[in-house]
């Protein structure tokens, strides 16, 4: 639990140089090789000064910086994610981020007693702001987090609508954990993850989202820049359970998609909007 004297507290910025590399290893990570992310020719032919960073690129700062408002112990569901860019995340650029700690609060819901968290990981370069990483996180104060309840959809219909699935090995989670920095237990250790009152370990919810990045393809190749992609997390998806991943125009001549994932039963796993 964060004492709520901390609220408003920033930590120390750090500078990153951002490499091809960099974005290389992220791209591994997140398991998304979109071009622009790889090949130099084509995000030149797109517009770009060198290869673009993926959106969820700046989470690989995240876990450099020591929150001092944080407890090791602390178990830290994702709950919301927003990444807000106002210009491109490219190698070659130098930023300055810090992570500022905005919101605490507690709230009831149908699960148990929560303490809600929000955190901004802000990125500038020459001290005009590039990208914001806001993140909502609850930690349970009383009760062990259920697997959902919630009423699954017709699965079938899911499938036939689903633009790609995948499911997550222990393997593909511990390869994340260790690109990511994100090693808590109930991503990596069984008993842990039981403990918490899951079946088995859960899937990080920035792997998931980096891979819904891939719904944007399409758009990308019309020529339009991700300019927002933020995900509502809805339930825990558990290690190689599968899901589906979906996407709707919001209108014809609109960049904005409506993304959803849903597991093999049919439960909504995310839904969020790229645009």
């Amino acid at each position: 639990m964060i004492n709520s004297s901390w609220e408003g507290a920033e930590t120390d910025s750090k500078n990153f140089s951002i490499t091809s590399e960099m974005i290389n290893r992220w791209i591994k990570c997140v398991q998304d090789k979109h071009p622009i992310y790889t090949d130099i020719q084509t995000s030149l032919k797109y517009g770009y000064n060198d290869v673009v960073a993926p959106p969820t690129f700046p989470m690989s700062f995240w876990h450099s910086f020591f929150l001092p408002w944080m407890k090791r112990e602390d178990t830290v569901i994702h709950q919301k994610q927003t990444f807000i860019y106002y210009s491109p995340l490219t190698a070659g650029m130098n930023i300055k981020a810090w992570i500022t700690l905005n919101e605490i609060n507690t709230i009831q819901l149908s699960s148990g007693l929560f303490q809600r968290v929000r955190q901004t990981l802000s990125g500038a370069e020459n001290k005009e702001l590039v990208f914001e990483a806001v993140i909502i996180t609850l930690i349970p104060l009383k009760h062990k987090i259920p697997e959902t309840s919630r009423k699954p959809k017709n699965i079938e219909n899911i499938k036939t609508n689903a633009d790609f699935d995948t499911s997550f090995s222990l393997e593909c989670l511990q390869h994340y954990a260790e690109c990511s920095g994100d090693i808590q237990p109930i991503h990596l250790d069984e008993r842990i993850a039981r403990q918490k009152g899951f079946s088995r370990q859960i899937v990080h919810g920035m792997l998931i989202m980096g891979l819904a990045a891939r719904l944007f393809h399409a758009k990308m190749n019309q020529g339009y820049i991700m300019r927002s992609f933020d995900m509502q997390f809805m339930s825990p998806l558990l290690r190689n359970e599968n899901i589906f991943f979906l996407s709707k125009n919001q209108s014809p001549n609109s960049s904005m998609l409506k993304v959803q994932g849903f597991n093999e039963r049919g439960t909504l796993i995310f839904t969020g909007t790229i645009q």
